[in-house]
């Protein structure tokens, strides 16, 4: 998955290495290509996948959030930066937590 800048205020996908898939009923045509990488990666990683209505929250909150922390920092990313953000991200929020105490 690689992401490209296109403006100081919009990122957008430039997908070179994801399936698109089947277009998701009622949402933009590019969230489907985030949503597909974000399964292709934990699938990749043998990460559990959460149900649907939850990833395809993990992926537009991982979206919105990469855009606002690089406008803040006002940094031009790289694509390998836009990469570890939003993988970095749907991680976090797809994996579970440890239990208190079992660490």
């Amino acid at each position: 998955m690689q992401l490209s800048r296109t403006s100081s205020h919009h990122i957008q996908p430039d997908f070179h290495t994801c399936s698109t898939g089947a277009a998701l009923p009622g949402e933009r045509l590019h969230l489907r290509k985030y949503v597909r990488c974000a399964i292709d990666y934990l699938a990749d990683h043998e990460l559990p996948s959460p149900e649907f209505p939850r990833l395809l929250l993990i992926v537009q909150a991982a979206l919105d959030a990469q855009a606002l922390f690089f406008a803040a920092v006002l940094h031009d990313p790289t694509s390998q930066e836009l990469d570890a953000f939003f993988t970095d991200f749907v991680t976090r929020c797809a994996t579970p937590d440890e239990p208190a105490g079992t660490q």
